[in-house]
This record gives structure tokens, sequence and C-alpha cells, in this order.
């Protein structure tokens, strides 16, 4: 009898202490809490411009700050995606490459960064001067007498496609850059 009630007195011993050390029974002590997080910026969009791209978002009252991501290629992620912290709405990125940009961003609170905004993307354009210097100066002299024959979009397509006076190695120009091109071409109709 004697070690049955020892059983009894050792049971109810540990579970005193179970219940005093939080395990079973309630009392314990409380999950940690997560930091409050934020929403994700709404209304992303990209604005491309000449040498640069606007950024413009939807504000969050609760956020401290703005994170943008951004590439040139796809997919995007905050994994390979460039950082720019501390941005505000709106922001001019600046680019030196005529290409598609892709962008999202984030909120941020208490050092914590919201899910992504949704993608927005736009072609950037380059600088009309800077493209013809670049590209065209080589053969068709100085900007303010160039030698072109057709000075207008089509003509100078229609002479990169025939590859007219070797202008067949500028099939890399998108039509936005031929455009720039175009409009600082003296008398370009």
């Amino acid at each position: 009898m004697n070690i049955q009630r020892i059983k009894i007195a050792a049971t109810a011993l540990l579970s005193a202490l179970l219940l005093l050390a939080g395990c079973g029974g309630g009392g314990g002590t409380p999950a940690p809490t997560q930091p409050p997080t934020v929403a994700a910026p709404t209304g992303v969009t990209a604005t491309g411009g000449t040498n640069q791209v606007t950024l413009a978002w939807n504000p969050i009252n609760e956020a401290d700050s703005y994170t943008i991501y951004w590439s040139s290629t796809l997919p995007l992620t905050k994994a390979n995606g460039t950082r720019i912290e501390g941005a505000v709405s709106p922001y001019l990125h600046s680019v030196t490459v005529s290409q598609t940009y892709y962008y999202f961003v984030t909120a941020v609170k208490n050092g914590v960064e919201s899910e992504p905004s949704a993608q927005a993307s736009t072609v950037s354009a380059h600088n009309g001067e800077a493209l013809y210097a670049t590209n065209c100066s080589g053969c068709h002299g100085p900007l303010a007498a160039p030698t072109f024959h057709d000075r207008t979009f089509a003509g100078i397509k229609a002479a990169i496609a025939a590859n007219r006076g070797g202008m067949g190695v500028l099939s890399s120009l998108t039509d936005t850059e031929i455009a720039n091109i175009v409009l600082v071409l003296p008398n370009h109709h």
C-alpha cells in the first residue's frame, strides 16, 4: 500500500511541476507575436521618358517608407531585382539604355516589408542627339548638317531594312529610338 501512495504522490507532484513549467493545462508563456505588417502599394505605374522612368503609386498611411525593385529582365523578384530603398512617389529613375524596365514597390513598416505590389513596366527612350551621335554621325556627318537623303521615320526604317549604305547594322534600333533620332534631325518631316 505504501507503494500505491508513493505513485499517487509522485503523479500529483509531476502534474504540478508541468503546470508551473507551462506544459499542459494552460497558463504558459504566450506565443511570440509577429511585427505588424502593412499592405502592398496599389496603383503602381511606370511611365517611360527620355533617359528616365517615372514611377508612381498610391500612398499607404501606415507605411514608414517604400522600396522599389527593378530589372530589365523577367522574372522580377526581391532576390534578383535591384533595390532602391527610401523611395517616395513619384520617383524618377534615371536609365541609360532604351529597353523595357520592370518594377514593383513594397511598403515598409517597422522594418518589415509588405508583399510586392502589382508589377509595372515601360520602355524608356534615349536622347535623340546621343542616339544620332552614337549611331549615325560617323556616316552622315554632324547633326547640324547631316547627309540623310530621307529624314523621315519611314525613310530611315526603309534604309535600315534594305541595308542602304550599310545601314542594316542599325537593325537593333527600336522604333522609339529611330523616332527620337528623326525628331532631332534638321528639316525632318
